[in-house]
């Protein structure tokens, strides 16, 4: 049975289609010291340990570096370090939960940047992008993409879950065929799977794109 106060929490998230910065902002803040066992221990949230481990098939050097966008606290990176992993950086919309995610030391850079506005990050950085969780109700849409596409290294993969209820919703897959149709990238692979462990059918698309 999920935890009352950590389905609240989750349903508080879900909700923040149309809120303000400072609504959005103050909900991360206020979940940012607890938010590790609100998913993993109240949720039984099972996305981070599935993107690491499908990061550790596509991404054979452990050296690489990897961009966890929307971080949060640095669960999914902390996956992505009991694969071997090391470098790896953060990028949030929460100065909070970078901060927590810094302390813990799942991260090595941090980049407080909103999705939803020019990155400003240059092109090529990184090896791989890995993201659970950001792709889901009131969060961020798929026009972000193309944005993200750009700071990966040529043959670099973005690893995600997209939650199924947003795909047509946030235009993921309009963006993504976009992206394809342009020569910019294309799709390796987009699989439906459980977001959590109490989920009784795949309630997420687990998505795998290669920058070309």
């Amino acid at each position: 049975m999920k935890d009352k106060q950590a389905q609240a929490l989750l349903r508080r998230a879900y909700e923040l289609d149309g809120a303000n910065d400072e609504e959005t902002k103050a909900l991360y803040r206020d979940w940012a010291e607890t938010y590790d066992g609100t998913m993993i221990d109240g949720l039984g949230y099972v996305s981070p340990m599935k993107i690491a481990a499908l990061t550790a098939q596509l991404v054979p050097d452990r050296a690489a570096r990897i961009l966890d966008v929307g971080c949060g606290t640095g669960l999914l990176a902390a996956f992505l370090m009991e694969e071997g992993f090391s470098q790896i950086d953060g990028l949030d919309y929460s100065a909070e939960m970078l901060d927590v995610a810094k302390r813990k030391g799942r991260i090595v850079e941090r980049f407080e940047k909103d999705l939803n506005q020019p990155l400003e990050m240059g092109e090529a950085q990184f090896d791989a992008l890995v993201s659970t969780g950001t792709f889901t109700h009131g969060h961020v849409g798929g026009d972000c993409l193309e944005a993200l596409i750009e700071v990966l290294r040529p043959g670099g993969v973005l690893i995600c879950t997209v939650h199924q209820d947003v795909w047509d919703q946030g235009r993921f897959g309009a963006v993504l065929a976009g992206l394809v149709s342009s020569g910019a990238a294309e799709i390796v692979s987009r699989d439906p799977d459980r977001l959590f462990e109490s989920d009784v059918t795949p309630t997420g698309w687990y998505v795998v794109l290669r920058r070309c």
